[in-house]
């Protein structure tokens, strides 16, 4: 026998015998017989390489394929020869060894394991490959597909992770095949494919295992019911998008804080994790890159996590208010986009033009074809508090408003370029040019400008508005203290420097040296404290400036003997407050451009004196009407209510806890009340009848006459006898008389439209009882005071409306109407107040919403809404302060859009809630129900006359 032969050929050799051989070949036979074969062209080989026991575990390995798969066996086999020849000789136990506890769980897993082993043993020794095969066979006893792509990527993240972490690599592979194996989405495959990328884009390797474990422990969690990702999806994402956050931390200590403080998201609220990883750097970046109070800030929200996860989602990406504001506590600074639609309205309300407000480097403005643009830093840590902080941006608004409304930017008029001698200056192109050009030192011309303009922006805005002085004598007298002492400085530079803080502050420390020219100079400043002062009054002071500070310039040595060189901006502070950058720099004032010359230059007399006859040009511009302005911040869900396919309508609707709409959130029907029985119809006219009348009569009796006589008028229709008789005896006395001789007869007319709405959900069907002893449900009462309110509007004459709501859910809002704007109030409307029933809860944020358009959409001087309710707002979804803050602020929408709320509560208990549900515009809360009828439409008069 062959094989009997090949052994005695070598006595001494450490292979087996023949009867070993053999021994081993039954072994494999009572397996599988293929395999055996397979064994038999193979064992000649794989006898050169291994020991006695080596081929005894090869042989074992193969019995262990085998038992699960004859056809792997065979593989394995045929291709052990060069497998193994790859392979470092002390190297094979080990891989023999991990190979077979492979093969006891899926022997296609060991097969392939072999084939990638070379670049593994390249990297593990035999404790950390032990390690590796025992993770590999408990995926292999998962998951087929995912133990092969275990083995495959392996070789790849050997070189990326430590060894010792190459457990927790596998560990989150564990728990991504054991999701696979309920939803088949195959997680784990891409995670074994691509993770080897993902953590290879984190570039510190340090921040690698805690980046691994982060994805695990979500992984492992457990997300509350009806969230719409599962954790190991979510993990996924966490793994591959981290590097991009970690790179947009400050340094290596806040990316260890946010991976520690992940974890702890994970732990305590995994479902929210994505969204703390998202916005957590924002966070970061508004608490200044401090680790301690980054996590303080995380605390909080946790805090709020554990017993409210909607609120907690808001903190964390911070859409709530609560967010902002602790982040805002545990830092100084603030954001310039926290705060721009405040500071819009600040701006437009100065100037008098749309304004679109930018972040930039520093504080600067210009004029555009549809107003103006500020720019503004993007973040302000000036001060220690936020609130400073606001006041120091606001501050900045004013000034940079000032400019725009004080016509700093507007073109000047031809002649003025006749004002300068062309001396020492290059003539510039035709067309629209600066003025500087045309002195000798058009840098000397730029700082004197700048000063000049700058204490006449500074006047005008404390004149006109006295309200900001306290904050921009705040902000100048900060700036002052870190402005270089004026003896420290080159003549040229302490010139400057004393007129710059002259001009400020009305006081300096000014040397001896150059206080004849800082004087002279001061008193041409003084002259721009006017408030008729335009931008020709500055070209006017330049002009008288220059020469003044340019002779002082050459008449005697620096006021120091030993000047120091200008220091550099030393804060923030220096180089943000109001312009007023150190002289010889004004490195964020480069945007104050002077005015320029509307045409060519024209070559003027040799001596820089303007014309006394000069025509001086308005500097103010007239205020654009309808001028474009944004939507306020929490309040106005602007472009919403057009009606839908189906005639419903869909609004908006204010959450609270994230400080954003929802959009298209509440569908409202509008569709006509069904009238009443004809019982019901007699029964509310016998009610009504009695005051009905008197309250017809009391209304009309303030209907307006139709004219109204205006006496001592410029001009009218007939003599006024009293004034032309005042007229001759002044004439007679010598007396400049008056004109105003004339009657003029003026029409009259109430121009006025009212909605009523009413609430007439569930709660109003509750039982009361009274002084008449009569037990009635509140809705009775309300019939009986939209009866008498519909009654006196129509005999007053002012268009009106009549609407009633109920529903039940966001989807199902119904607002019925009564009475239209356009219908008579006749029987048929009293019909349908006597069909009114009491049914479902009350959305009341979508009702007033709805009633506000339809009023928006009529024309009258005095829109008035009026709110009818017996409780707090309440609908599926919607109670409590979330409930509260959306009708408040639906109330806020209305008062933006010119509409007069107005709420009356029968609730008796409202003093608890009233304040805050109706703060923002006029209510009143009636104690005896019973009385309703009667004062609602004397309510009504005393609201619209």
């Amino acid at each position: 026998m062959s094989v009997s032969s090949e052994s005695s050929a070598d006595p001494d050799s450490e292979r087996p015998s023949s009867p070993d051989r053999l021994a081993l070949r039954m072994r494999i036979d009572t397996v599988s017989s293929k395999a055996a074969s397979a064994f038999d062209d193979a064992v000649a080989s794989v006898e050169r390489l291994l020991t006695t026991d080596d081929l005894t575990a090869w042989v074992d390995l193969g019995c262990a394929i085998a038992i699960g798969s004859a056809v792997a066996a065979v593989k394995f086999f045929r291709e052990s020869p060069s497998l193994l020849e790859r392979l470092p000789a002390e190297r094979r136990p080990g891989v023999l060894q991990v190979a077979r506890s492979l093969a006891r769980r899926e022997p296609n897993t060991a097969l392939e394991f072999l084939r990638h082993s070379v670049p593994l043993v390249e990297r593990l020794d035999d404790v950390e490959l032990a390690q590796w095969g025992r993770i590999g066979a408990t995926i292999a006893e998962q998951d087929y597909d995912t133990a092969i792509e275990y083995v495959k990527e392996s070789p790849a993240l050997a070189g990326v992770i430590p060894t010792d972490v190459f457990s927790l690599w596998g560990d989150v592979g564990v728990l991504l095949s054991r999701a696979d194996r309920s939803v088949k989405d195959f997680l784990a495959l891409n995670y074994f494919r691509s993770s080897a990328d993902w953590l290879r884009a984190i570039t510190d390797p340090g921040l690698r295992p805690p980046a691994l474990a982060l994805a695990g422990r979500v992984a492992a969690a457990d997300f509350p019911s009806g969230t719409s990702r599962r954790p190991g999806q979510v993990a996924l994402d966490v793994l591959q998008y981290l590097s991009t956050l970690l790179d947009a931390l400050p340094s290596a200590e806040t990316r260890h804080a946010f991976l520690a403080s992940g974890m702890s998201v994970a732990e305590r609220a995994p479902a929210l994790i994505e969204t703390f990883l998202r916005h957590a750097p924002d966070v970061v970046r508004l608490v200044e890159g401090s680790v301690g109070r980054f996590q303080e800030w995380v605390a909080e929200g946790l805090g709020i996590a554990d017993t409210h996860r909607e609120r907690a989602e808001a903190y964390f990406s911070l859409r709530s208010k609560q967010a902002v504001e602790v982040a805002q506590r545990l830092s100084r600074g603030i954001f310039l986009r926290d705060i721009k639609a405040t500071l819009t309205y600040v701006a437009e309300a100065l100037c008098g033009r749309a304004v679109e407000i930018r972040p930039g480097p520093g504080a600067s403005s210009a004029l555009t074809e549809r107003g103006g643009v500020i720019t503004l830093p993007e973040k302000i840590t000036v001060y220690p508090t936020p609130e400073d902080n606001l006041r120091f941006y606001r501050v900045l608004t004013y000034h940079e408003a000032g400019h725009l409304e004080f016509g700093t930017y507007e073109p000047l008029p031809e002649e003025v370029a006749g004002w300068f001698g062309a001396s020492g200056a290059t003539r510039a192109p035709e067309g629209a040019t600066s003025w500087m050009g045309r002195f000798p030192d058009p840098g000397l011309a730029q700082n004197l400008w700048t000063i000049a303009e700058e204490a006449r922006i500074d006047f005008l805005l404390r004149h006109r508005y006295p309200g900001l002085r306290a904050d921009m004598d705040r902000v100048l007298f900060e700036q002052l203290r870190g402005r270089p002492k004026i003896e420290t400085l080159q003549r040229r530079e302490s010139i400057l420097e004393a007129l710059l803080q002259l001009s400020v502050a009305d006081s300096a420390d000014v040397p001896l040296p150059v206080l004849e020219s800082v004087t002279q100079g001061y008193e041409v400043i003084k002259r721009l404290r006017r408030s008729d002062a335009t931008v020709l009054d500055v070209l006017h002071a330049v002009v008288d400036l220059y020469p003044i500070v340019a002779e002082g310039f050459e008449e005697g040595p620096a006021p120091a003997s030993k000047a120091e060189p200008i220091p550099e901006p030393r804060s923030e502070f220096d180089q943000l407050a109001m312009g007023h950058g150190l002289i010889g720099s004004f490195a964020f004032r480069d945007a104050l451009q002077a005015p320029q010359v509307t045409m060519g230059q024209h070559g003027g007399p040799q001596g820089p004196t303007p014309p006394e006859t000069t025509t001086r040009r308005e500097a103010v511009e007239p205020r654009e009407a309808g001028a474009p302005r944004p939507e306020p911040e929490g309040g106005g869900a602007a472009a919403q209510g057009a009606p839908a396919a189906d005639g419903s309508f869909w609004y908006d609707e204010w959450d609270h806890t994230a400080l954003e709409y929802r959009p298209r959130w509440c569908r409202v029907q509008e569709q006509p009340v069904a009238p009443g029985s004809p019982d019901e119809v007699e029964a509310l006219l016998a009610e009504t009848r009695g005051i009905g009348a008197s309250l017809r009569r009391y209304f009309a009796v303030i209907r307006p006459e139709a004219f109204r006589k205006a006496k001592r008028q410029p001009e009218g229709d007939e003599i006024d006898l009293d004034a032309a008789t005042a007229a001759a005896v002044d004439r007679r006395a010598r007396l400049t008389p008056s004109d105003r001789l004339y009657v003029r007869r003026d029409k009259r007319v109430r121009d006025v439209a009212v909605a009523l709405l009413i609430d007439t959900s569930g709660s109003t069907g509750r039982q009361i009882g009274g002084p008449s002893r009569r037990v009635r449900r509140v809705i009775d009462i309300a019939r009986e005071s939209l009866a008498l309110l519909g009654s006196s509007l129509d005999a007053l004459g002012d268009q009106f409306a009549l609407y009633a709501f109920s529903g039940q859910s966001r989807n199902n809002v119904n607002c019925r109407v009564v009475k239209a704007f356009d219908e008579r109030f006749g029987p048929p409307v009293l019909a349908r107040i006597s069909g009114l029933a009491p049914a479902g809860q009350n959305r009341d944020g979508a009702a007033i919403r709805h009633v506000s358009r339809r009023l928006q959409a009529r024309e009258a001087a005095v829109k008035l809404l009026i709110l009818l309710s017996d409780g707090r707002p309440l609908d599926d979804d919607y109670a409590g302060d979330y409930a509260i803050d959306d009708t408040r602020a639906a109330l806020r929408e209305a008062r933006n859009a010119g509409i007069h709320a107005f709420c009356v509560t029968v609730d008796t208990a409202a003093d608890r809630y009233i304040e805050r549900l109706y703060g923002d515009v006029r209510y009143t809360v009636i104690d005896n129900i019973e009385a309703l009828p009667e004062r609602l439409p004397r309510l009504y008069k005393r609201l619209t006359t």
